[in-house]
């Protein structure tokens, strides 16, 4: 593991993605977000996975993957999302 251990957690909410990590005290370490576009159809995954995906890209800068002991993922309340066999989305969010 590199650097001290911390955990991560990814907000997807109605307006954008959050992401943060927290040491073993439960002092922030590191967050970045990344809003939503205006025009993007929020119940569409992709739309979720991106923002996450930008938001992860510049969380590297600061802190280690290596160092990430676990996480934790939330969301719109209610929002329901239907899943194939493989884990991939079947249509969009409702």
């Amino acid at each position: 593991m590199s650097g001290p251990p911390v955990v991560l957690g990814i907000d997807v909410g109605t307006s954008g993605v959050r992401v943060a990590t927290l040491d073993a005290a439960g002092d922030m370490v590191a967050s970045e977000a990344q809003p939503f576009a205006p025009e993007a159809d929020r119940a569409v995954p992709d739309i979720w996975w991106q923002a996450t995906a930008t938001c992860l890209d510049r969380l590297r800068s600061a802190i280690s993957f290596d160092a990430i002991i676990g996480f934790a993922v939330d969301g719109t309340s209610g929002t329901m999302l239907g899943l194939d066999a493989d884990g991939a989305p079947v249509g969009q969010a409702i």
